[in-house]
């Protein structure tokens, strides 16, 4: 066994997950890698198919490659409805003045190891990193495994906001 976070309360259970490493990771945060996930979703055969769990396939065929299923928390067997990153124009209120912000959220593997960002396009050719997003709030999802970020434009909309805008969610692997 394995805390899930470092700083979390080991008095919980809650906070524990399985280890790959056979006596456990006693003093070091868990991750499942990439290659502990994909053990635990396709068989000792699949695993030797490329085709089937290699990093590019795509096996339920919903446009996620595996190393992305991986990377959000989803299911490789399974067709996602939702696409990973969610963008939406909220009203919120911040210091109490009432505006129109970009929001998005989308679902990590708590991977300590990996390192998420958004990049944000007006062409779909030319990316930047987004800087200037506020994490609204971390949420620990329920499966022990993934949390979800939800962030928002730390500026609201107004008349001189681009007309289109892209985002897309990044990760930098180890």
């Amino acid at each position: 066994m394995e805390l899930t976070d470092l700083a979390s309360d080991p008095g919980k259970a809650s906070n524990w997950q399985a280890s790959l490493a056979r006596d456990g990771s006693p003093g070091r945060q868990g991750g499942l890698a990439f290659t502990g996930w994909s053990a635990l979703h396709f068989s000792e055969l699949e695993l030797r198919d490329d085709a089937i769990s290699g990093k590019a396939a795509d096996g339920d065929g919903d446009g996620l490659t595996n190393i992305q299923e991986y990377l959000f928390g989803t299911h490789p067997r399974v067709t996602d409805e939702t696409p990973p990153l969610r963008v939406a124009i909220q009203p919120l209120d911040i210091d109490g003045t009432l505006a129109s912000y970009i929001t998005m959220s989308y679902s990590r593997v708590k991977d300590p190891s990996l390192v998420y960002g958004v990049e944000v396009s007006n062409d779909l050719i030319n990316w930047v990193q987004a800087e200037a997003l506020t994490l609204i709030e971390p949420i620990e999802n329920e499966d022990g495994r993934t949390r979800s970020i939800i962030l928002r434009a730390e500026e609201p909309l107004d008349a001189r906001s681009p007309d289109v805008m892209f985002y897309r969610v990044f990760a930098l692997l180890p």
